[in-house]
């Protein structure tokens, strides 16, 4: 009897023991919660504001884009509505790479025989260069989208050429009666006439010369040209023995409308010279310019000739 008295004691000690155990252990682990509650409320009350204006689209006033639904108004501009402002007007600005689309598709605007009506709807996807009162007042397009007229009575823009593109202010077209290029050349430059030097003479080949006297007595070149030939002929030779060239970097040009060439350029600290070598159907064309450094050159013929390289265009 007093062993079964004293089991039982034992038991019952062995009990309170653990009991105690699990008690302790409990308490740690809510303890230790409690502090890792606390020291993660700690760290975030101890982060740093955020600033608002990192969470704030950056302003770009000359870089927002516009992407909008308007009907065409007088001298190229639309006109659209918006809760809270009415009759908002936007012009248009044409570039030398603005699409339109006239219900076949984008093409060149400045390169396209298309008119706007006035009151047409449109749509205007481009960039904003002004604007008033927080409002958008100029736009250059990107690509405009025409829908079908409901009058055709009164034409309220051509976005072809007329000095859409304040870019070519001064420049005027050249359209090869043969090949079926264009480009955009500065009128008051000299362009080379059909008995005029060098051979051949247009329109296989053209160029365009800004002249520094009247007598050709200035050592300045400033010259731009494109010599074009029919079938098999091509540069495949002159390409070759340029690309060993001291002084030649080569590389392919692409000028954005689906035309690619390659394009050898040479700069050293007397002479600038950029050619580039494309084929079109069946003909082979070489295009570029020569310059001999000066002030005057850097800063009248080279941007020039930039441009004109840009303005290139097939017109079939």
């Amino acid at each position: 009897m007093k062993n079964k008295k004293g089991s039982a004691v034992a038991i019952a000690a062995i009990i309170i023991i653990l009991a105690l155990g699990v008690g302790v252990i409990g308490w740690k682990a809510i303890s230790i919660k409690n502090r890792s509650n606390i020291s993660q409320n700690d760290f975030e009350n101890k982060k740093p504001d955020k600033n608002p204006a990192d969470s704030q689209p950056a302003e770009s006033s000359d870089e927002s884009t516009f992407s909008q639904f308007g009907n065409v108004t007088d001298g190229c501009h639309i006109v659209y509505e918006r809760p809270g402002n009415s009759a908002i007007d936007v012009e248009l600005v044409f570039k030398i790479n603005s699409q339109c689309n006239y219900g076949a598709g984008n093409k060149d605007c400045l390169y396209t025989d298309g008119d706007l009506y006035c009151g047409q709807k449109v749509k205007i996807d481009g960039k904003i260069l002004e604007s008033k009162e927080d409002l958008p007042s100029k736009v250059q397009v990107a690509t405009l989208t025409a829908e079908k007229p409901d009058d055709k009575s009164t034409v309220c823009c051509s976005p072809r050429w007329d000095e859409r593109d304040p870019d070519y202010l001064g420049f005027v077209s050249y359209v090869n009666p043969k090949f079926n290029y264009e480009i955009k050349w500065r009128q008051e430059w000299h362009k080379q006439g059909d008995n005029e030097p060098p051979y051949p003479p247009p329109p296989a080949s053209m160029t365009f010369s800004r002249k520094f006297s009247t007598d050709d007595s200035s050592p300045e070149i400033c010259d731009f040209s494109i010599l074009a030939f029919d079938g098999a002929d091509s540069f495949d030779g002159e390409i070759e023995s340029q690309i060993d060239e001291p002084g030649f970097k080569q590389r392919s040009f692409d000028f954005g409308n689906s035309l690619t060439g390659t394009l050898f350029m040479t700069d050293n600290d007397f002479q600038k010279v950029k050619t580039i070598y494309f084929r079109h159907h069946n003909a082979a064309f070489r295009m570029g310019y020569n310059i001999t450094k000066t002030d005057r050159t850097l800063q009248e013929c080279l941007p020039t000739f930039e441009k004109m390289i840009d303005s290139f265009r097939f017109n079939d």
